[in-house]
Protein backbone atom coordinates (compact mmCIF):
# COMPACT_ATOMS: atom_id res chain seq x y z
CA UNK A 1 0.00 0.00 0.00
CA UNK A 2 1.09 3.29 -1.02
CA UNK A 3 0.20 5.06 2.15
CA UNK A 4 -2.85 4.78 4.82
CA UNK A 5 -2.70 8.26 5.67
CA UNK A 6 -1.37 11.99 4.36
CA UNK A 7 1.35 13.66 6.72
CA UNK A 8 -1.77 16.21 7.85
CA UNK A 9 -4.02 14.21 9.30
CA UNK A 10 -3.23 11.90 12.44
CA UNK A 11 -4.15 12.95 15.34
CA UNK A 12 -4.19 12.01 19.04
CA UNK A 13 -7.04 9.83 18.45
CA UNK A 14 -4.74 7.57 15.94
CA UNK A 15 -2.15 6.77 18.42
CA UNK A 16 -1.24 3.07 18.66
CA UNK A 17 -2.72 2.63 14.98
CA UNK A 18 -0.26 1.05 12.59
CA UNK A 19 0.06 3.64 9.67
CA UNK A 20 2.13 4.11 6.11
CA UNK A 21 3.03 7.41 5.10
CA UNK A 22 4.97 8.31 2.21
CA UNK A 23 6.95 12.39 1.66
CA UNK A 24 9.91 14.08 1.37
CA UNK A 25 12.21 14.99 4.31
CA UNK A 26 11.77 18.06 5.36
CA UNK A 27 14.22 18.17 8.09
CA UNK A 28 16.85 15.82 9.89
CA UNK A 29 17.59 16.02 13.00
CA UNK A 30 20.29 13.16 14.54
CA UNK A 31 20.65 12.74 18.50
CA UNK A 32 22.52 10.05 18.86
CA UNK A 33 21.26 6.50 19.07
CA UNK A 34 17.15 8.57 17.65
CA UNK A 35 17.31 10.30 14.55
CA UNK A 36 14.27 12.13 13.58
CA UNK A 37 12.54 13.60 10.59
CA UNK A 38 10.24 16.00 9.40
CA UNK A 39 8.15 14.17 6.61
CA UNK A 40 5.99 16.48 4.88
CA UNK A 41 3.70 15.77 1.48
CA UNK A 42 1.23 18.53 -0.02
CA UNK A 43 -1.14 18.12 2.93
CA UNK A 44 1.30 18.85 5.77
CA UNK A 45 4.40 17.47 8.22
CA UNK A 46 4.49 14.63 10.07
CA UNK A 47 7.67 13.77 12.74
CA UNK A 48 9.11 10.40 12.52
CA UNK A 49 11.48 8.58 14.86
CA UNK A 50 13.91 6.29 13.57
CA UNK A 51 15.69 4.43 16.71
CA UNK A 52 18.73 2.89 16.44
CA UNK A 53 18.36 -0.14 13.93
CA UNK A 54 16.13 1.28 12.17
CA UNK A 55 18.28 4.83 12.28
CA UNK A 56 21.34 3.07 10.43
CA UNK A 57 18.94 2.24 7.03
CA UNK A 58 18.57 5.89 6.34
CA UNK A 59 21.94 6.90 7.11
CA UNK A 60 22.11 8.72 4.02
CA UNK A 61 18.70 10.07 3.62
CA UNK A 62 19.19 14.28 3.58
CA UNK A 63 16.38 16.98 2.42
CA UNK A 64 14.63 16.34 -0.36
CA UNK A 65 15.17 11.94 -0.46
CA UNK A 66 11.61 10.37 -1.02
CA UNK A 67 10.62 7.66 1.92
CA UNK A 68 8.05 5.89 2.19
CA UNK A 69 7.60 4.59 6.54
CA UNK A 70 5.65 2.29 8.12
CA UNK A 71 5.07 2.49 11.99
CA UNK A 72 3.31 3.00 15.13
CA UNK A 73 1.38 6.68 15.90
CA UNK A 74 2.60 8.02 19.60
CA UNK A 75 1.79 10.95 21.57
CA UNK A 76 4.50 13.33 21.51
CA UNK A 77 6.24 14.03 24.77
CA UNK A 78 7.15 17.38 23.92
CA UNK A 79 4.01 18.68 21.83
CA UNK A 80 4.10 21.12 19.00
CA UNK A 81 1.76 23.37 18.90
CA UNK A 82 2.47 25.15 15.50
CA UNK A 83 1.86 22.36 13.80
CA UNK A 84 -1.46 20.33 13.00
CA UNK A 85 -0.15 17.15 13.74
CA UNK A 86 2.46 18.35 16.99
CA UNK A 87 0.69 16.22 19.33
CA UNK A 88 1.54 13.01 17.31
CA UNK A 89 4.70 11.16 15.88
CA UNK A 90 5.08 7.74 14.50
CA UNK A 91 7.59 5.63 15.28
CA UNK A 92 9.37 4.10 12.80
CA UNK A 93 8.88 0.13 12.37
CA UNK A 94 10.08 -0.48 8.64
CA UNK A 95 11.45 1.28 5.84
CA UNK A 96 11.56 -0.82 2.53
CA UNK A 97 14.89 -0.33 1.16
CA UNK A 98 13.39 0.36 -2.14
CA UNK A 99 11.34 3.51 -1.41
CA UNK A 100 14.66 5.20 -0.31
CA UNK A 101 14.81 7.45 -3.48
CA UNK A 102 17.08 10.99 -3.76
CA UNK A 103 14.25 13.29 -5.01
CA UNK A 104 15.69 14.60 -8.54
CA UNK A 105 13.99 17.00 -9.35
CA UNK A 106 12.53 16.49 -13.38
CA UNK A 107 10.76 18.76 -15.84
CA UNK A 108 7.88 17.45 -16.27
CA UNK A 109 6.34 19.91 -18.63
CA UNK A 110 8.17 22.98 -20.41
CA UNK A 111 5.92 25.58 -22.53
CA UNK A 112 6.17 29.17 -23.50
CA UNK A 113 4.34 32.01 -21.92
CA UNK A 114 5.29 35.38 -23.72
CA UNK A 115 9.42 35.45 -23.77
CA UNK A 116 9.57 33.17 -20.53
CA UNK A 117 8.81 29.58 -20.18
CA UNK A 118 7.68 27.43 -17.38
CA UNK A 119 8.89 24.26 -15.72
CA UNK A 120 6.98 22.74 -13.66
CA UNK A 121 8.45 19.89 -10.77
CA UNK A 122 7.72 16.91 -9.16
CA UNK A 123 9.25 15.76 -6.28
CA UNK A 124 6.31 12.89 -4.85
CA UNK A 125 2.83 12.44 -6.67
CA UNK A 126 2.96 11.53 -9.72
CA UNK A 127 1.18 14.61 -11.87
CA UNK A 128 0.25 14.36 -15.32
CA UNK A 129 -0.27 17.00 -17.58
CA UNK A 130 -2.49 17.39 -20.24
CA UNK A 131 -3.44 20.25 -23.07
CA UNK A 132 -6.48 21.42 -22.60
CA UNK A 133 -9.37 23.17 -25.26
CA UNK A 134 -7.55 26.45 -24.63
CA UNK A 135 -4.21 26.16 -26.25
CA UNK A 136 -1.45 23.99 -25.75
CA UNK A 137 0.04 26.57 -22.73
CA UNK A 138 -2.37 25.56 -20.73
CA UNK A 139 -1.74 23.23 -17.69
CA UNK A 140 -4.24 21.00 -15.89
CA UNK A 141 -2.99 19.10 -12.94
CA UNK A 142 -4.27 15.53 -12.49
CA UNK A 143 -3.61 13.72 -9.55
Amino acid sequence: MYRTHNNGELRLQDVNSEVTLCGWVSKRRNFGALVFIDLRDRYGITQLVFNEDIAAQISDVRNEYVLQVKGTVVERKDKNPKLETGEIEVVVSEVPVADVVKAAKKALYTGNIGDGKIFVYDVVDVVRISTSARGKDALKYEE
